[in-house]
């Protein structure tokens, strides 16, 4: 059962901790080196003994480790690029969210859903690059999440520029939601996920005075709610 779309999490709710951000970042690495450490001393032992079949298995376990750190650092990376803050220039609403559906079709290499965007006809004063990276994540979410297709729409709320982005995916647990946001928390880690996507955007919409909601979104999937001030949408 998904809670109720009222029962939002709030994705940006304090500024980035780093003493959290680092001991997550500790763990991550311990686990897969802890691994690599016992599996290279079974397979010495296993040589000395001559028993080479086990000792094959035990090095395709090593590259696996191995495999999974090589990610790790590929996540890092694009974590840290994107942090890289830069100048601002007004860019079209539109643009930025089509731009965010391109790169992700670049760069995704699984099924990609079918995005549908209505825009307000405005611009922002932004960092497009990124801004373009933060809405990225959001969209590689859905994707992962199985969605077939995902509705994005951006409107004005009053003082506010609002993007909703909604999926017909495998939507948010009542855990998933409360654990929104945090550094290295995903569902995915299976399949190699570190979970920063969320993190990501997250910092990169407070850079922009922006904040940054997730919620279960009826009757299947996710709804994630980006609000920008007035400022940045003249």
């Amino acid at each position: 059962m998904h809670p109720r779309e009222s029962a939002a999490a709030p994705a940006a709710a304090g500024a980035f901790d780093l003493a959290t951000f680092m001991r997550g970042l500790a763990h991550e690495i311990a686990n897969p080196l802890n691994a690599i450490t016992m599996n290279t001393e079974l397979m010495r032992l296993l040589l000395d003994r001559g028993d080479s079949a086990r000792a094959r298995e035990v090095l395709d376990r090593l590259l696996g480790d191995c495999a999974r750190c090589a990610r790790m650092v590929r996540e890092l990376q694009k974590f840290g690029s994107g942090l890289r803050e830069q100048a601002q220039a007004r860019v079209p609403v539109r643009a930025l969210l089509d731009g965010a559906a391109n790169a992700l079709a670049l760069e995704y290499s699984g099924t990609l859903p079918a995005f549908r965007i209505d825009s307000v006809d405005a611009q922002l004063s932004v960092d497009r690059s990124a801004l373009e990276r933060a809405l990225t994540a959001l969209l590689r979410n859905a994707a992962e999440a199985g969605a077939g297709t995902v509705a994005i729409t951006a409107r004005r709320d009053g003082d506010a520029l609002v993007i909703d982005v909604r999926d017909d995916g495998a939507g948010p647990t009542p855990e998933d939601l409360a654990h929104a946001g945090e550094p290295f928390y995903t569902t995915r880690r299976a399949s190699g996920g570190l979970g920063l996507g969320l993190t990501l955007a997250r910092e990169l919409l407070r850079w922009h005075g922006g904040a940054l909601q997730l919620a279960a979104n009826a009757p299947r999937g996710m709804h994630v709610q980006v609000r920008l001030p007035e400022r940045a949408a003249p």
